[in-house]
């Protein structure tokens, strides 16, 4: 106890040395990187607990693509179950001639069952508790979609064939909170009006919802008797499994943002390790001095790991708290993502920080401190630091195995985890040979070249390269990952759309009904446009596979059990699409009229295993329809044209209610061109006329999607400015283990007649040439790791950006420069007398 009181009053004169501010600033920087999203992610899953019902706005729901059966409302009523309704569909908004997408939902005057909708009069009022659905012939709507229309207050929009008044604007919507991508701003209607919109029909694409909410064992038993009785189109969510495509989605947020913050955690080790290793060499003359007075090894041993110890736990604390602070950053980047009420965090991530930091420290400190317990007493006269025995390497190995068991903690994966542990290892050894070979070469190359200032400033590269190599490594691993997610992801956007063709469709013309096909075709006509082929799509779900019933419980892979467990858009045709391209088999629809058969696109079957000669059987309007697959085909589906996973031939399909769908390349210069400016735009016309017609804007949509991921790629970049931080203190760290000497031999420089200017001088030659260094491996390995995207992932031509290299050797040098002579102030503010006098 006695040693532990002593503690604190030793670190604040040890503070004074650089190598323990490394060592805190370390692991408040590796705590804070896994702490900020430990926060985030249990902020969100504490949200999601506690408003789980909120996110489904009952107890209980029955999800279908199919109009509710009248046997779930009977059942509710025996059980005593209060009932809402909800349909939700895509539908396009008119005001004046501006169209915009929406997401309309219609509800009953009890939704929501659990949880409280949110009005605003005005996006300056203040919110209030809605009293049931809005009224007939009125809508509420996002305060997103009153910005995009140039709205005021109050207003009239079309949707479909009826006129509504805008009287509220939703501020908080309970089931909303779980859709994670946004594309569509919410028209909120009363269902009672839905009729007189004409936007609903048989083939229309809409999702049906029948919430309950009750007793909890009525709902039970209500739970018990659909799993029991449930077709294929019903789904069941309830308070345990609410919202599954969020849990997902979250998962996945929670692994990228987690493997970039376990970068930062390993850039900082290496931090850490010179930083001990340099505490131990300063503290082994002390061991020594206390070796001669008859310290035992266990008590010297004990002493340092206690310091130590007790400064991981100190800096590990104020690594939670930046942490915290920083996570709230973290919330507003992705506050796109989830919007729920976000309560504070629990204790898992303050205890997850604090392991990580004693860890962290422990696996890197133990070695040297192991160390300056086998100090002889003979340290005193000799100066020699010792050899490592075979129980450190051990106790080395046990600490690298330690760290890596953390990793996969924290990553919850432990395939995820070993295969970020072994990439990250073969990046580090990669960029360390490369760094250590620059090195090597440049001293081979300029050796004599330049005055005495200069080759003493690349002396000190040369002199230790393999520590000058750890240095460029560590700070390439930062720049690289923020190349990567700055530039070279706008590189792939940009040469995925140059790739697009002039024409590419940039609307879609969905839900399209039988009856309105000869006045669509007569609209476009009347414009001067030729109409594009529709295709009618034929609803069906996939029960069997050569006559073997399928569930999703065959299939491992999640997409395979996706496409099993919903309904597949079927279409029928002689003649396949332009960009479909026959990989295998004969497609004998173009051969044989009367012919039965199947096309199915080579990914789905590979996630299927379906082959050649294998007959698939399709439940279409509660009929068995079935048929041999006679091939598959490839499918261009960045044409942006219509294509399908599944194809059938007219005369296996012919007899089945369908709509038609079809997409088109259009804008405004070429209506222009065709017509007078008088006309009502085609887009807003096409609304007007046929409104239970989808019109899909692809370039509005893909705006949606850029700023997603705009904001998602924000929120990784964020994560990684903790390893850019933590590469810079690697090079505090190796600096700062060569200052005794650094100070030493520029005090004979300024004896013998140097300059400070010259000083400067070669410290800058030393500091720049890291700089290009590390610029340039950075923008190789970002420039490769493109490559590599763009050719095996996005099947993308990939073009070199000068650009890239450019601001990685600029930024590389500007900011290497700045921290060093930071780092390195007191070389050239010392004086050369009292470091003489000290030796």
């Amino acid at each position: 106890m006695k040693m532990l009181a002593s503690i604190l009053p030793v670190l604040r004169r040890e503070w004074r040395s650089g190598e323990i501010r490394i060592l805190a600033y370390a692991l408040m920087v590796a705590v804070a990187s896994v702490t900020a999203v430990s926060f985030f992610i249990d902020r969100v899953e504490r949200g999601i607990g506690m408003q789980s019902a909120e996110l489904l706005a009952a107890d209980l729901v029955v999800e279908s693509s199919q109009p509710l059966r009248d046997e779930l409302f009977a059942k509710a009523e025996e059980l005593e179950l209060r009932t809402a309704r909800v349909i939700d569909f895509s539908s396009v908004v008119l005001r004046d001639d501006d169209t915009q997408l929406v997401q309309v939902k219609a509800v009953e005057s009890g939704y929501p069952l659990r949880g409280s909708l949110k009005l605003r009069d005005d996006i300056n009022a203040d919110a209030y508790a809605a009293t049931g659905a809005p009224g007939r012939h009125e809508v509420w709507i996002e305060p997103r979609l009153q910005q995009l229309l140039a709205l005021p207050m109050p207003e009239k929009l079309m949707l479909g064939e009826q006129e509504f008044s805008v009287t509220a604007l939703i501020d908080y919507e309970p089931d909303r909170s779980a859709e994670l991508f946004r594309l569509a701003p919410r028209v909120m209607m009363n269902l009672d009006d839905l009729t007189s919109t004409g936007l609903v029909t048989n083939n229309s694409r809409v999702s049906y919802r029948l919430l309950l909410a009750g007793e909890s064992d009525a709902v039970r038993s209500y739970r018990s008797w659909l799993e029991a009785h449930k077709i294929h189109q019903e789904e069941i969510l309830d308070v345990e499994q609410s919202r599954p495509e969020l849990r997902v989605a979250l998962s996945r947020a929670q692994q990228y943002l987690t493997l970039a913050a376990l970068v930062a955690v390993l850039v900082c080790g290496a931090a850490i390790a010179l930083a001990c290793r340099q505490f131990a060499e300063r503290h082994a003359g002390d061991s020594a001095v206390l070796r001669c007075l008859g310290a035992s090894q266990k008590w010297i041993m004990q002493r340092y790991l206690l310091q130590l110890l007790s400064l991981a736990v100190i800096s590990s604390l104020a690594g939670v708290l930046i942490g915290f602070l920083m996570q709230l950053l973290l919330v507003q980047l992705l506050s796109g993502w989830v919007d729920l009420n976000l309560p504070l965090p629990g204790f898992g991530p303050i205890a997850a920080g604090l392991v990580t930091g004693i860890v962290i420290m422990s696996g890197f400190a133990i070695p040297p401190v192991l160390r300056l317990g086998q100090v002889s007493p003979l340290r005193v006269l000799r100066q020699d630091f010792g050899t490592a025995s075979a129980s450190v390497w051990l106790t080395i190995t046990v600490a690298m195995l330690t760290l890596a068991g953390v990793i996969i903690v924290q990553a919850a994966d432990y395939v995820l985890a070993s295969k970020f542990l072994l990439a990250s290892a073969i990046s580090c050894i990669v960029f360390w040979l490369l760094a250590w070979l620059m090195i090597r070469g440049i001293s081979q190359v300029f050796s004599g070249i330049g005055g005495m200032i200069r080759r003493y400033g690349l002396s000190r590269l040369t002199r230790y390269p393999a520590r000058s190599a750890l240095q460029i490594a560590a700070l390439c691993v930062g720049i690289a990952a923020l190349l990567v997610l700055m530039v070279a992801r706008v590189d792939l956007l940009e040469s995925w759309q140059s790739g697009l063709p002039p024409n590419a469709p940039n609307h879609f013309l969905v839900n399209v009904q039988q009856d309105e096909v000869a006045g669509l075709n007569a609209l476009f006509s009347q414009r001067g446009i030729t109409l594009p082929v529709l295709y009618p799509v034929i609803k069906g779900r996939l029960t069997a596979i050569n006559n073997k019933p399928v569930s999703e419980n065959d299939y491992d892979n999640p997409r395979a059990k996706r496409l099993i467990d919903r309904n597949f858009n079927l279409t029928r045709t002689n003649m396949l699409p332009d960009d479909n391209r026959i990989i295998e088999g004969d497609w004998q629809g173009n051969i044989d009229s009367q012919a039965k058969a199947f096309s199915v696109e080579s990914g789905i079957a590979e996630t299927l295993d379906i082959q050649i000669d294998d007959r698939l059987t399709f439940s279409l309007d509660g009929q068995n329809v079935g048929a041999n697959v006679t091939s598959l085909r490839e499918v261009d589906w960045d044409s942006f044209n219509v294509n399908f996973f599944v194809i059938a031939t007219p005369a296996l399909l012919n007899g089945f209610s369908a709509s038609f769908i079809t997409s088109f390349h259009f804008d405004s210069g070429m209506e222009m061109q065709s017509r007078v400016s008088e006309e009502t735009p085609l887009i807003s016309e096409i609304v007007r006329r046929f409104p239970s017609i989808t019109v899909l804007n692809v370039d509005a949509i893909l705006s949606q999607v850029r700023n997603v991921m705009q904001r998602a790629a924000q929120a990784i970049e964020f994560v990684f400015l903790f390893t850019l931080i933590a590469g810079i203190l690697v090079m505090y760290a190796a600096m700062q283990a060569g200052m005794r000497e650094r100070l030493k031999e520029v005090s004979i420089l300024r004896v013998l007649g140097a300059s400070s200017g010259q000083v400067l001088s070669a410290l800058l030659t030393e500091l720049l040439i890291m700089g290009v260094f590390a610029g340039l491996i950075a923008a190789l390995a970002s420039s490769l790791l493109t490559w590599l995207l763009a050719t095996f992932v996005f099947e993308l031509p990939y073009t070199m950006n000068p650009w890239l290299w450019i601001l990685a050797i600029l930024g590389s040098c500007l900011g290497i420069c700045v921290f060093g002579l930071l780092g390195l102030r007191k070389v050239l503010v010392q004086s050369p007398v009292s470091v003489l006098q000290s030796r």
